[in-house]
């Protein structure tokens, strides 16, 4: 202690504070933090263990769906709501079990379809072949029986030909180029319209010209060609005034095509069936053809990357609508 007047040190006070407490907290924290580790640890482990068996789960059920498909059983769901990519997969895994499920309902009918419609023209064949051969037959007879025999020949020619177009479905391809698009509509109007006017249907167009479109010239008129073909087929005979309406709208980058007729029309919970091979909307002997021909619309709109909407009431009729980007 300085006493302010001389330099001399008369004593010293020395401060201190025991830091025992300061280890022993210290290893109280060390000890907590060794609890909440271990804790923590314990819960991860359980929690993954919780997940595993859950993911287990989920896969020896997909097992199980994947087994009952392949005996056949299509259409099968498995159960479950998993969240994250083992629900995606569960959904879309029965997903995919209905389409395979509504491809076999499809193909059956479109085997039953074939059969009936093969079996019609063979079996007139076979009638007016064994009416030939009995008796003797007039030259005219012959000559006339021949003729029948011959057409149901084409016809089954013709079903055979449908048959090949079914089969070779996915392999088109197209040859693009750009063309006006409301010519070729106007054309094929043209070529198909002494059809319609047989079966008193009127065509009912206004098309502009001068859209210029890049796509398949002969692909595209087949689009038209079977979509105005089935509302000529599926016409309401009741009506005074049976029409199929084709209109071209344009936006700003995109046109519709737009192909409308006062049908029979198509009852809603059939409306999503009529682009798949094989549907009809009647099964109707009157009616002919396989039910390929809208197969051929959609599968030639997806190779052109467009869309086909539709819309359809019973008694009403039937609207399809082409969606054609502007590119």
């Amino acid at each position: 202690i300085s006493t302010g007047i001389e330099s001399n040190i008369l004593g010293s006070v020395l401060i201190s504070k025991s830091l025992g407490y300061l280890h022993e907290d210290l290893l109280n924290l060390k000890r907590d933090m060794l609890r909440i580790s271990l804790l923590a640890l314990l819960g991860a482990i359980l929690l993954t263990w919780i997940s595993a068996a859950g993911i287990t789960k989920s896969l020896r059920t997909l097992t199980k769906g994947v087994e009952e498909i392949s005996s056949g059983h299509l259409g099968y769901e498995v159960e479950g709501k998993g969240n994250g990519e083992i629900g995606k997969l569960i959904s879309t895994f029965n997903d995919m079990s209905n389409k395979l499920k509504n491809i076999e309902i499809n193909r059956k009918h479109f085997i039953n379809s074939i059969s009936h419609e093969l079996k019609t023209p063979l079996t007139s064949i076979k009638a007016l072949i064994d009416s030939l051969s009995i008796g003797n037959n007039s030259i005219d007879i012959y000559k006339e029986y021949l003729e029948d025999i011959k057409k149901e020949t084409e016809r089954m020619e013709s079903l055979v030909n449908y048959l090949m177009t079914s089969i070779k479905l996915e392999d088109i391809s197209l040859d693009l180029k750009t063309y006006d698009i409301g010519e070729i509509i106007n054309e094929t109007i043209k070529f198909i319209s002494p059809y319609a006017d047989r079966n008193q249907v009127i065509i009912e167009h206004k098309i502009e010209k001068g859209i210029m479109v890049k796509l398949d010239k002969d692909k595209f008129k087949e689009i038209l060609l079977n979509i105005i073909d089935n509302s000529i087929k599926y016409r309401d005979p009741s009506k005074s005034y049976c029409f199929v309406n084709v209109k071209l709208d344009k936006s700003l980058d995109k046109l519709f095509l737009r192909i409308k007729d006062n049908g029979i029309g198509i009852d809603e919970k059939n409306l999503y069936n009529i682009f798949n091979q094989g549907f009809r909307v009647l099964d109707h002997k009157k009616i002919e053809g396989l039910g390929i021909g809208l197969t051929i619309v959609k599968n030639i709109i997806d190779k052109h990357n467009w869309h086909i909407y539709a819309k359809s009431s019973p008694g009403k009729g039937t609207e399809l609508t082409i969606e054609i980007p502007l590119v």
